[in-house]
Order: structure tokens, then sequence, then C-alpha cells
């Protein structure tokens, strides 16, 4: 996690905002956020969005399972060869 104050080395103004919580791995809306406020634990905190327990196929129980499908799929062309020539001295 990072906690951005500045980009492209000026300092946010207000105007502009909260300094910005950055989750590294995350994608899309969650990425970025503006920070309010910040709260510190002896344990991990659990949002109803992002935590479930989930029971897999060997029925252990898990927590925190964040499946993600394939978003991209590169099929060859029909009519054109994919083999690369390298070139060699």
């Amino acid at each position: 996690m990072y906690i951005a104050g500045a980009m492209n080395g000026e300092v946010f103004k207000t105007e502009q905002g909260y300094p910005w919580v950055i989750l590294a791995g995350r994608g899309k809306v969650i990425c970025g956020k503006g920070l309010r406020r910040l709260e510190f634990g002896e344990n991990h905190f659990d949002k109803r969005r992002n935590s479930s327990i989930q029971i897999a196929f060997d029925g252990n129980a898990r927590m925190f399972i964040w499946g993600y499908g394939c978003k991209i799929v590169i099929t060859p062309h029909a009519q054109k060869n994919l083999f690369i020539k390298v070139l060699t001295n």
C-alpha cells in the first residue's frame, strides 16, 4: 500500500482532494482512493466488500479469495504463421 501526497513532483493542492491510497495488485476502482482517515489496530480489518469465507474443493475454509478470470485471449491467425525468425551472426 502506498500513500501518495504528490504527483509528478508537485504536492497535491487542497482542491485536488485528499492524499491517495494506491493498492498494488488491485485493479480498477479499488486501486486509487482518496484517503480521509487512517486507522491502526492490533488485528487486520475485515470489510464486507472484500472479505468472505469460501469452502475450497479440499474442504478447507479460505478467506480473501479473489478470482480473476482471463481478460485477454490472443489467438493465432488462420492463414499467418506465428513463428519468428531469429537473426544470428
